[in-house]
């Protein structure tokens, strides 16, 4: 999905401070949304708050349907709080977000290179720039010698790796994934996670994850947030205990990552057949 760009008006109930970045980087106060109006009101959201300094990595799991990419979409302000407050703290005048999907939306006349340096195009980026940091970026996700090969040439793996890379291309404040690797075979999964978190060990960007690989969520996060059913709310806090940097293949026989996933299971269950 392209870069968006969440200014101060980008709605009412989401505030940027130009301010030097504090530990509440992003903050949710009391934030609920839904859908429709009056007896037709559709609640999604409820009561959530919470806040994430700058460069932490926050995953969100949940049942289904229960509202965590609606999380997403208010941050990135693509959707507008029925209550509460958002806070986006940025050192610039925008808040800069990307949003990287669970479907590549590669554009198949284009690329891999030029895929990348899509949303730095559309920036205004100058060409030399812009071919530059494609050029490394591809490089980071393990695809130097492929740059001048369009999607339909590219493993699926290999075509999500170009989506990481061009959610990268623009620099933002925040990273929004939503079920970024779930359409990868275990094998293909693992090593994309395992490049997606080198990078972000590297770079400290700050990022809040969709899943609903337990695994995944523990393997990569700072926190992970476990929603209730819809409405959701903010049902537990887990903070994996794991020293970094993880190594994702040898967590499996972590004593303390298996009692997380089962606490973590536990929760989720139980929520589940509400």
């Amino acid at each position: 999905m392209p870069l968006q760009e969440v200014s101060s008006d980008a709605h009412a109930d989401v505030a940027a401070d130009a301010s030097p970045p504090e530990p509440d980087f992003v903050s949710f106060d009391g934030v609920s949304f839904g859908y429709g109006d009056g007896d037709a009101f559709l609640p999604v959201v409820d009561d959530v708050s919470f806040t994430a300094s700058r460069g932490s990595f926050t995953a969100f799991v949940g049942p289904s349907g229960c509202g965590k990419t609606t999380i997403l979409n208010i941050i990135a302000g693509l959707s507008r709080p029925t209550a509460g407050t958002v806070t986006l703290r940025s050192s610039s005048r925008k808040f800069r977000v990307a949003y990287m999907l669970a479907r590549d939306a590669l554009l198949p006349w284009r690329s891999a290179q030029k895929n990348v340096e899509l949303p730095m195009e559309l920036a205004g980026v100058a060409r030399a720039e812009r071919k530059a940091r494609a050029a490394r970026l591809l490089d980071q996700v393990g695809l130097a010698g492929f740059e001048k090969k369009r999607p339909v040439e590219l493993s699926h793996g290999m075509k999500q790796r170009v989506a990481l890379a061009r959610t990268l291309a623009q620099d933002p404040d925040v990273l929004l994934m939503d079920e970024p690797f779930s359409a990868l075979d275990a094998q293909t999964r693992t090593i994309v996670q395992r490049l997606f978190l080198e990078i972000w060990e590297r770079e400290r960007r700050t990022v809040f994850f969709v899943t609903h690989d337990l695994s995944e969520a523990l393997a990569l996060a700072d926190r992970v947030f476990v929603l209730s059913a819809r409405p959701t709310r903010i049902r537990k806090v887990v903070t994996p205990d794991l020293p970094r940097p993880r190594h994702i293949a040898a967590l499996r026989h972590d004593e303390t990552y298996n009692a997380l996933y089962d606490d973590l299971w536990s929760t989720l269950e139980t929520e589940a057949q509400q």
